[in-house]
């Protein structure tokens, strides 16, 4: 009797649950949705995939189709059925055109006919081709081949008309100007145009006149006194007979070439053309 009991309880499960352990209401054997795979009763697992590996889009986890590409119509290695990637290079590097630039100016390494790639950094690893200047041609001060920042100003500070950010001219400009005048140039214009194109001179001095061997008289003719505590006389002279004393000195403290001890001269002003210092 309990043989036929055990009988008409599995068959009981039979009619209940089909071969894969799931019953109607989709529920496994295991008392949950999913058979010890990992499936449920359709097939799928809990991604959506089936045991084949694709869903019921055709698609696997990848996303490409049974054929091996993808919704945009790419391989797994990333060209199209006729061989070009998505940026329209072949695997030799040619456009579908036959040319190595793309529709934006651009090869299969992503680098420009100058060099530069979309983010403006060259082949040779910088930001600056061979010859110094960037994607957008300028070098590292700012200035392009030209010569001109990105204001249209030189290195002087002028543009290519020749005028400064102030409206000023250039003076060479200037001049020419004025020589392509119908009239002549004044005397004026051509003194100041003589002025300006000749250098800057640092101003020298000469060695003054000798006034050692001179020597003071009073009006009755003769080199005398009184003399001060310094031996001068109200002429300058010294009682020497010279207008140097001993040190080679003046009343005024100048050596016979009008220069003091420290060897300025009454405007402050060296041999060298220097000033004193304040």
């Amino acid at each position: 009797m309990e043989f036929f009991k055990k009988r008409r309880e599995h068959q009981s499960i039979q009619r209940t649950y089909d071969k894969r352990g799931f019953n109607k209401a989709g529920l496994h054997l295991n008392g949950t949705s999913y058979d010890y795979d990992g499936y449920d009763h359709a097939g799928y697992n809990a991604a959506g995939f089936k045991q084949d590996g694709y869903n019921n889009a055709g698609f696997d986890v990848a996303g490409f189709k049974r054929d091996g590409f993808d919704r945009q119509g790419y391989n797994r290695q990333g060209y199209d059925a006729r061989g070009f990637n998505q940026k329209g290079f072949d695997r030799r590097g040619f456009t579908r055109e036959g040319k190595r630039y793309n529709a934006r100016g651009f090869d299969v390494q992503g680098y420009n006919v100058r060099g530069f790639n979309q983010k403006g950094r060259h082949r040779n690893g910088t930001m600056f081709n061979d010859d110094g200047y960037n994607a957008v041609g300028y070098d590292a001060l700012g200035f392009n081949r030209q010569g001109y920042n990105a204001s249209g100003y030189d290195h002087n500070g002028y543009n290519q008309e020749g005028f400064d950010k102030y409206g000023k001219k250039r003076f060479e400009q200037q001049v020419a100007e004025l020589n392509q005048r119908q009239q002549p140039l004044t005397k004026l214009e051509q003194q100041l145009i003589s002025v300006a194109q000749q250098p800057l001179q640092k101003r020298t001095f000469s060695p003054r006149r000798d006034y050692t061997n001179q020597k003071a008289y009073n009006p009755k003719g003769k080199a005398a006194g009184p003399y001060d505590v310094f031996g001068f006389n109200e002429y300058g002279m010294h009682k020497n007979g010279t207008p140097l004393d001993e040190q080679g000195y003046s009343r005024e403290g100048l050596d016979k070439y009008s220069f003091d001890q420290q060897g300025f001269n009454k405007d402050g002003i060296n041999e060298k053309g220097e000033k004193r210092d304040v």
